[in-house]
């Protein structure tokens, strides 16, 4: 039997967390599909709450999903 390989980056805001859970759960029933997450969280902390425009959540969201998608490539072949 194939395995895949799978990235999946989710947002973890509002509705997204419960899609998400929904997600794991049924790709865990699938033995074929090797799934590798990334979760963007939605919280700021520390420096980034002071750099400007960092708390628009669709470029903070951007930048998080590059660098989960990153972080992903870099320990698979997706």
């Amino acid at each position: 039997m194939s395995r895949y390989h799978i990235g999946f980056i989710m947002e973890q805001a509002l509705g997204h967390v419960t899609h998400t859970k929904n997600l794991r759960a049924n790709i865990a029933a699938h033995p074929e599909i090797d799934a590798h997450w990334g979760l963007v969280q939605f919280e700021m902390s520390g420096l980034a709450t002071r750099i400007p425009g960092y708390g628009n959540w669709t470029l903070r969201a951007g930048v998080r999903a590059r660098r989960a998608v990153n972080h992903i490539a870099r320990n698979t072949a997706l």
